[in-house]
């Protein structure tokens, strides 16, 4: 691996830019190694570059900004005030911010998005970082998140940190005949302990619904709670599905909670139907209510298509 090499603070302190596309990207992406950027060079200027912001983002952004960088090493922090993602529509305003940065700084190295990141802002972010600085050192960084952007990890290098994990799940499901299915599960994530329960059980006689669907959780360690989610389904012609029912999930479940319905309690409804041969339509809409806490994405829509590779598999005998 090649060595960084900066300016030494005795000829001229070395100058870092960071670029973030929005208000925490930087120090979600970098952060650690602005940290040890500094450690590394004690004399160093660091310069910090946001494009997007609301007023309390703004404030939570420069309250970062003060926290990571150290005041001795503090430059340009500039806080732009564009819309959360609709960078690539501004794409004059965000080159004149880049070119107006480039006149008061002169990096020696740059933080900048990854090029294959999927975010739209994220993605025009890091094209515009090189378009400007076509002279200049850039590392790019990730931010982990769904999209399923970050690049092909190293399996070789994993397997010798298997015992360094921070998310452990075990599952055991059982059918239970024709009418109805159980299962039970335990994830430990960050020192937190948390079971989960689910039942279906057939109700076709009742010629109302289907089938009903209860699904509990427990967290047993950290912040102590419960929640749970009741569903009908009902089968229509045409293979078209219905289910809808009532979920309440508490404030700090966390991010790692999969399901659709979110924190709080909710009402959801979804429709499902096969296109074609392992290829199936579903829309999904949650609504919140009667919630005393905040709650983010208060009504939920989604359409998804998608594809059951395990049955195409299963059919073509691949499993």
């Amino acid at each position: 691996m090649l060595p960084l090499s900066l300016p030494s603070a005795s000829s001229r302190r070395p100058q870092i830019l960071c670029i973030g596309a929005h208000c925490d990207d930087i120090e979600i992406g970098c952060g650690g190694a602005i940290l040890s950027l500094q450690r590394c060079y004690p004399g160093c200027r660091i310069h910090w570059l946001v494009l997007t912001s609301v007023p309390t983002r703004r404030r939570e952004a420069l309250a970062a900004a003060n926290a990571f960088v150290k005041a001795s090493a503090r430059g340009e922090v500039r806080i732009g005030e564009l819309d959360d993602g609709l960078l690539p529509a501004h794409f004059a305003e965000v080159k004149a911010q880049f070119e107006d940065l480039k006149r008061a700084v002169e990096p020696d190295l740059i933080l900048t998005h990854h090029g294959l990141d999927r975010h739209q802002d994220h993605a025009l972010a890091c094209q515009v970082t090189w378009q400007t600085f076509r002279n200049h050192l850039i590392w790019e960084y990730e931010v982990p998140k769904y999209d399923g952007d970050l690049s092909t990890p190293n399996v070789f290098e994993r397997f010798d940190r298997l015992s360094e994990n921070n998310y452990t799940q075990v599952l055991v499901g059982k059918k239970l005949g024709a009418r109805g299915a159980v299962s039970v599960d335990w994830t430990g994530h960050e020192g937190v302990d948390t079971w989960r329960q689910a039942v279906r059980v057939g109700t076709r006689e009742t010629h109302v619904v289907d089938a009903v669907r209860l699904e509990l959780y427990q967290r047993t360690t950290g912040t102590h709670a419960e929640g749970f989610a009741l569903s009908a389904e009902r089968m229509l012609p045409h293979r078209l599905s219905l289910a809808g029912g009532y979920a309440t999930i508490d404030r700090d479940y966390g991010g790692l909670n999969g399901d659709r319905f979110n924190r709080g309690r909710r009402v959801f409804a979804e429709a499902r139907v096969p296109l074609v041969q392992d290829l199936s339509l579903s829309v999904f809409y949650g609504h919140a209510v009667g919630n005393d806490f905040p709650v983010t994405n208060a009504d939920r829509f989604d359409i998804v298509v998608g594809y059951n590779a395990l049955k195409a598999l299963q059919r073509r005998g691949a499993l």
